[in-house]
């Protein structure tokens, strides 16, 4: 019988906000966070802020299946937007 070996999966980000979006930005990452942590898998998921206009984010997944869960998810991809037009 072979064993499935299971992997987590760790990403770091770095986002460079723009300058006059950081409330936009911040506000759109606690939505995006909240959310996140309700799917299926997820450890951890972190956000931390340097400086003003710079935030850092790490995302583990519990493994492949979690990962692809979490990018398949349509819950997510509004918030990430929101987040992404504010960068």
């Amino acid at each position: 019988m072979t064993q499935e070996v299971l992997t987590p999966i760790m990403l770091k980000l770095q986002w460079d906000i723009k300058a006059g979006r950081e409330a936009d930005f911040r506000t759109n990452q606690e939505a995006l966070c909240k959310m996140v942590l309700e799917h299926p898998g997820v450890i951890c998921y972190h956000a931390h802020y340097p400086s003003q206009r710079v935030s850092q984010w790490t995302e583990i997944y519990a493994n492949d299946a979690a990962f692809a869960a979490h990018l398949a998810n349509n819950k997510g991809k509004g918030a990430a937007g929101r987040a992404d037009r504010g960068v």
